[in-house]
């Protein structure tokens, strides 16, 4: 793969995996093109001197932090470090079930690996406050009998009975499981690791999620998914603000059925879904740090498939 892509004199080469299962990490070992970038597919560094930039944006990694944190440089997109496009044919958005329902619906279909003791000792307390709530877990680990008693156990140790929660496992398609959102009020994000995509998948079906912001790129997609869409105000900056925050949406029906009417058009009108800006964005990025590298000494340049070529950038 490397000597493929130094015959290609490729200059700029893009990781979308980091250290997830199936990753190419030890092509870039081998620094097979002048100028590697890591994005999108793993939440945080990869730890590697020869990925040069890890993309991202302002909410995400605060730039005071970002030496903590990332043995890469960060190139920062304007707005947000993601661009969402949704399936054709997703379903429409239903009326805020709470309005016929006994009580109000939170839920999450996150990864269940994300679930921490953290979160449900949160989700718990915002049960509590909350009379004749609910909470709807969809997950495909919930399809397993074992999974759903460690699931009911955790909450009746936090003092939540198995009634109070609706336990769903995998859909036959994607559609299948976005129409499951319309049996949702409210989403509830994981913490101390966000929700990414589900978050956005959330959003498009009119469903606004609660998020908990934390220090690093893990614990922050929510705060940029969340203010990018204008609704920062449903971040919460400590564990009781989380709580009370979901508790107040929950308590005003109205707002909240206004909120989702029009919350897949706010989705629409974001730069979260501006995808030609995005583009050129990411563009920009790309085009300066070429020139950057090329206007270096070439001695002082990482010699890769390229050696000195300069570029026509």
């Amino acid at each position: 793969m490397a000597a493929r892509i130094r015959a290609g004199e490729i200059d700029i080469l893009i990781d979308l995996s980091g250290h997830t299962s199936g990753h190419r990490l030890e092509v870039f070992a081998r620094r097979p093109a002048p100028l590697q970038i890591t994005w999108l597919g793993y939440s945080g560094t990869t730890g590697l001197d020869a990925i040069d930039y890890r993309c991202s944006d302002p909410l995400v990694d605060r730039s005071g932090d970002a030496a903590r944190y990332s043995s890469e440089t960060l190139l920062q997109l304007p707005y947000t470090n993601w661009c969402y496009s949704p399936l054709s044919g997703t379903p429409d958005v239903a009326a805020l079930p709470a309005l016929t329902a006994p009580g109000v619906s939170f839920g999450s279909f996150n990864n269940f690996g994300k679930i921490s003791s953290v979160t449900l000792d949160l989700w718990a307390a915002i049960l509590k406050q909350t009379p004749s709530s609910r909470l709807v877990l969809k997950n495909v680990a919930l399809g397993s009998a074992s999974i759903v008693k460690q699931v009911q156990d955790g909450f009746a140790s936090r003092g939540i009975s198995a009634d109070r929660l609706e336990l769903r496992g995998q859909s036959e398609s994607l559609l299948e499981h976005l129409n499951h959102y319309n049996d949702i009020d409210i989403s509830l994000d994981t913490f101390p690791y966000h929700g990414t995509t589900t978050t956005c998948e959330a959003l498009w079906m009119g469903v606004p999620t609660i998020t908990l912001e934390g220090p690093n790129h893990v614990s922050r997609p929510g705060v940029s998914l969340l203010t990018n869409v204008g609704l920062a105000e449903l971040v919460a900056v400590n564990r009781s603000e989380y709580v009370d925050k979901a508790g107040q949406l929950a308590g005003n029906l109205t707002q909240l059925a206004e909120l989702r009417a029009g919350l897949r058009q706010r989705m629409l009108d974001s730069p979260l879904m501006n995808a030609p800006g995005f583009a050129r964005a990411m563009e920009n990025n790309y085009r300066q740090i070429w020139r950057r590298w090329c206007g270096q000494p070439p001695q002082s340049r990482i010699r890769g498939s390229v050696g000195s070529r300069r570029g026509t950038y």
